[in-house]
């Protein structure tokens, strides 16, 4: 069953546990600068089929909302 009343209320899946918990210690950029950022949104425009885009990532569903 799928819930749409926050981002907050649930635990992530556990993949994504998982690979969090394997970059704990990685020092990188400001949000959005980072590679791992950089490499999600490669994949994004990879996946839309345009490569002529701009991605920004934000902190939380607040902002998104706006």
């Amino acid at each position: 069953m799928y819930s749409f009343r926050n981002d907050y209320s649930d635990g992530g899946h556990p993949d994504l546990i998982s690979l969090l918990a394997e970059t704990a210690e990685v020092s990188v950029e400001g949000y959005g600068m980072d590679q791992f950022s950089l490499k999600a949104a490669e994949l994004l425009k990879e996946k839309i089929g345009n490569d002529d885009l701009d991605i920004h990532f934000i902190g939380g569903g607040t902002m998104a909302n706006l």
